[in-house]
């Protein structure tokens, strides 16, 4: 882990780039978010003991406000899974501790479409899986379903990350689902390096929870909470890339079944 923090850290300007990307992509994805806040009767978004309460009251008297706020909110996370993929193959190779920006940046041309597309492939097999979970919600419980969600998604984050570290730096064939499956089966082949992928993960998201009340607290005034957990839950990601590198290459990357 120490050696992953260290990485990260020496690959610091990357990072600051990634966050200004983001921060921008937040930018305009979020305009129409304000827009409809800003266009709300103040008395409901000023900061007081019921701010819960108020912004739902809220939603509920201007049901635009709340389609604008899904329509952002699904446009940024789209856009920011999107910003994500085409920075991870130069910052994985950066990571592992290539210099050369004309090493980095080849590399980076090389194996950005089959990195793209294992990423395509997890999205896929991710999809599927939490569609399977949510058309048999009738047969779990409302608790074992929100975890079974949840462990779909903390797993496919970090099986993301496996098989991008093996399609850039292991030359794995990202255009092959098997690869994708390949990464899943490495995950649970090392619980150890899984739970720390995953721990990682969650890290992000109670970062990403605690920016987003911090936020609401002043009713969307202060947005530097949700800035410096967007900033935290990069590092954390870049860490998670590093970490993923070390799996090494996957059994479809060598020709194994």
């Amino acid at each position: 882990m120490s050696t992953a923090v260290r990485s990260v850290i020496g690959a610091w300007r990357w990072l600051i780039g990634w966050f200004v990307v983001a921060w921008i992509v937040a930018m305009i994805a979020g305009a129409g978010v304000r827009a409809g806040v800003r266009a709300a009767p103040a008395e409901f978004v000023r900061p007081d003991d019921r701010i819960l309460a108020a912004w739902l009251e809220l939603l509920q008297l201007h049901p635009d406000i709340a389609v604008a706020a899904m329509s952002g909110w699904l446009a940024s996370a789209l856009i920011a899974a999107s910003t994500t993929a085409l920075i991870a193959p130069g910052l994985l190779v950066r990571l592992g501790g290539e210099t050369r920006l004309s090493a980095v940046a080849a590399r980076w041309a090389s194996t950005l479409w089959p990195q793209l597309a294992t990423t395509l492939w997890n999205w896929l097999l991710r999809v599927a899986l939490l569609l399977a979970v949510v058309t048999s919600v009738g047969e779990f419980s409302a608790g074992l379903t929100a975890a079974l969600l949840a462990a779909i998604l903390l797993a496919s984050t970090a099986a993301l990350d496996i098989g991008r570290a093996a399609v850039v730096l292991h030359d794995a064939p990202g255009t092959s689902m098997r690869c994708t499956v390949a990464a899943f089966v490495a995950l649970a082949r090392h619980p150890k390096r899984a739970a720390v992928l995953v721990g990682l993960q969650l890290a992000a998201w109670a970062f990403a929870v605690l920016g987003f009340a911090l936020t609401m607290r002043s009713a969307g005034e202060d947005i530097w909470p949700m800035r410096l957990a967007g900033l935290i839950a990069i590092g954390l990601g870049a860490v998670r890339l590093r970490l993923a590198s070390d799996a090494g290459p996957l059994a479809v990357a060598t020709g194994n079944p």
